[in-house]
């Protein structure tokens, strides 16, 4: 999706770790593409100025998340650091989409975030299990928007695109 919104002239600052509760993480798939997992915030913020998009990769720009790393791949399960993390993008940013794991944290993640100055942001879950939006089943949405958070549902007639079948 980043490079999606960078195609169409957005910018975007992603944050991301390797994955630890799930399959992949971003931080996976980015490093087989051979993209720096190392990058310093000014060469990130080079990136996002020159081609729309970088990645902070969790423990390059929180110290301590690179201690947690171990331990949250021995559990094997969710914990706090995936509710947590989507809230501490390093940019700062005002605008933001953020994928949850639960239905139920939409509406209090996006309230989290409008205290934290927020300005625009859509905390999404699918009803299929995914912390983003879907392309097989309706998306629960809990937008913040002008102050209030506002919840809906999406599916991907909704957005013009024929339902797929997750593989």
């Amino acid at each position: 999706a980043s490079f999606v919104v960078a195609a169409a002239g957005g910018f975007v600052a992603k944050h991301g770790n390797r994955a630890v509760s799930s399959k992949s993480g971003s931080a996976d798939l980015l490093e087989k593409l051979g993209i720096n997992l190392s990058m310093k915030p000014e060469e990130v913020a080079r990136c996002v100025e020159e081609i729309g998009v970088g990645f902070m990769f969790a423990p390059a720009h929180h110290g301590a998340m690179k201690h947690a790393i171990g331990p949250r791949k021995e559990l094997g399960c969710r914990t706090i650091f995936n509710i947590l993390g989507p809230m501490t993008n390093p940019a700062g940013v005002k605008r933001q989409l953020v994928g949850v794991f639960n239905r139920e944290l939409c509406r209090p993640m996006a309230e989290v975030l409008h205290r934290l100055g927020a300005e625009h942001i859509m905390v999404v879950c699918s009803k299929d299990g995914l912390d983003e939006i879907s392309l097989a089943s309706a998306t629960h949405v809990a937008e913040l928007k002008d102050g209030k958070v506002t919840e809906y549902d999406i599916t991907p007639e909704d957005l013009g695109i024929k339902s797929q079948a997750l593989v």
